[in-house]
């Protein structure tokens, strides 16, 4: 389930059986028959990939729901714990150091990670890091 600017850089072939459910934020894909293909997918054995959990994102018009209640909602109707491959997961940003030659234990002198949600972008993970944020809603 991702947007279609998204799902473009995804291969993907509807003559081939599933065989993961990828979720990212795509609000138009959340619907109870997308949801309910994915959840029987899921309780086939697919994996459950989620390119990020967030709770709400900011719109024109005020938040919206984000994919992390969507992906929730599978986790717990499917008895699974997606696989989370973006922010605020450490892997995420260790193959990002290393895309950029840096090592992966790279304390935060030598980078700087910039966002707009301290919880959503690094999980609330910010110990001895300087960090000036601007949220705006």
């Amino acid at each position: 389930m991702l947007a279609e600017e998204a799902a473009s850089v995804v291969p993907s072939d509807d003559q081939r059986p599933r065989d993961a459910v990828l979720m990212g934020l795509a609000p138009q894909q959340f619907h109870y028959e997308r949801m309910n293909e994915a959840f029987q997918l899921v309780r086939q054995g697919c994996p459950l990939i989620a390119i990020h959990k967030a709770r709400y994102y900011a719109t024109e018009t005020g938040l919206a729901l984000g994919p992390g209640p969507f992906v929730a909602a599978l986790e717990y109707a499917a008895g699974v714990k997606a696989l989370v491959v973006g922010k605020p997961e450490r892997t995420f940003f260790e193959l990002a150091l290393l895309d950029m030659g840096l090592p992966a234990a790279s304390t935060y002198p030598d980078v700087a990670i910039i966002g707009d949600d301290v919880e959503q972008d690094l999980g609330g993970k910010h110990g001895s890091m300087l960090i000036q944020t601007c949220k705006l809603y």
